[in-house]
């Protein structure tokens, strides 16, 4: 394996930019987005590393900083079944990492000498980013390192983090010729490895929900109305997009999905979000205090969600203290406007 452009590239760009030890845990790599695009850069050589090693498959990159303030920002690595990066590489992302720049060749070569890895296997990292505004240099820089090590990089820009997950799953479950792919995505667009792909997956199997629990009625107490706090970031965004997707047919009431903090004014998780609701027990800012309608809010990236409502007197309730997230949040949305209240 040619080491030539990834010495240059690091010399030249992306030189290490902190002496201190960092740790890749539970949500990667994160930290003052001033500070990462060296961090990317090396986290674009692993993923490369990783596609190698399973064999070509798509490994994921989602930039983000979920609930960190907006000057933040981070990665993590997706594997091939659409789960978190593989408790024995997190290790290996460490190393690499807090290796100084002289010593990042080597590292790299004893990757490759420990997982026995062939340089030879094309590999592929899909690499998607929140709103936050140093997402875009910061996706280029782990572009950088994927493409260094002569690997292909495919940028889907704007993804909420189970978005990513969902198309790398998807891709790496059908694992074929591109021609075998198309012609399976023509066929049935929930199978489609793209946000379409998603959106049409969760659009019809919530049509498919609501159908089994009916029509609304005074005997089931159902409430069709639920508003969703966005965090002023890409949940925001995706449920506005998802919410424009969903048709159903006379026999489906649909739900009234009304979106605030939805990045237009506000800033990101700023008095808003998950984490601001859960850490607090308060309602985020925007929030109508309309007794007992539900609602919902996102975290910076739409990997979690926390429900609560207000009662006729105003008075602030969270369901389940907060002990009850979900990771899929766009999809726990939309069950909860079916099944609860």
């Amino acid at each position: 394996m040619n080491f030539s452009k990834v010495k240059e590239k690091i010399k030249n760009g992306y030189p290490k930019g902190t002496d201190r030890s960092l740790s890749y845990g539970t949500a990667g790599f994160r930290g003052p987005a001033n500070n990462l695009d060296w961090v990317m850069f090396r986290m674009g050589l692993l993923g490369a590393l990783r596609s190698k090693s399973q064999k070509g498959r798509a490994i994921g990159a989602m930039i983000t900083a979920s609930h960190n303030p907006v000057g933040d920002n981070g990665i993590k690595l997706i594997d091939p079944n659409g789960e978190m990066l593989e408790a024995s590489w997190e290790g290996v992302a460490t190393d690499l990492v807090n290796a100084g720049d002289v010593d990042v060749i080597n590292v790299l070569k004893n990757i490759v000498a420990r997982f026995n890895i062939d340089a030879s296997i094309p590999a592929i990292v899909y690499v998607a980013q929140d709103t936050r505004p140093s997402s875009d240099i910061l996706s280029a820089a782990v572009r950088d390192g994927v493409e260094a090590l002569g690997a292909s990089a495919k940028d889907f820009h704007l993804l909420t983090t189970p978005q990513l997950h969902h198309i790398v799953n998807v891709q790496n479950g059908q694992f074929g010729s591109s021609d075998e792919l198309d012609a399976l995505a023509q066929s049935s667009p929930a199978q489609d490895a793209s946000e379409e792909g998603y959106y049409a997956k969760l659009s019809e199997a919530f049509v498919s929900l609501l159908r089994l629990r009916g029509e609304p009625s005074a005997e089931n107490h159902y409430e069709t109305d639920i508003y969703v706090d966005g965090s002023n970031g890409i949940g925001a965004m995706k449920m506005a997009s998802l919410r424009g997707r969903l048709t159903g047919g006379a026999d489906v009431k649909l739900p009234t999905i009304r979106i605030f903090n939805d990045g237009k004014a506000g800033v990101l998780n700023e008095g808003c979000g998950a984490d601001f609701v859960k850490t607090t027990q308060k309602a985020p800012k925007g929030a109508p205090y309309n007794g007992g309608i539900k609602h919902a809010s996102f975290d910076g990236d739409a990997d979690r969600i926390i429900y609560f409502y207000f009662d006729e007197a105003h008075a602030f309730h969270m369901l389940g203290k907060g002990k009850h997230s979900f990771g899929s949040c766009l999809t726990a949305s939309l069950c909860f406007t079916t099944i609860c209240f």
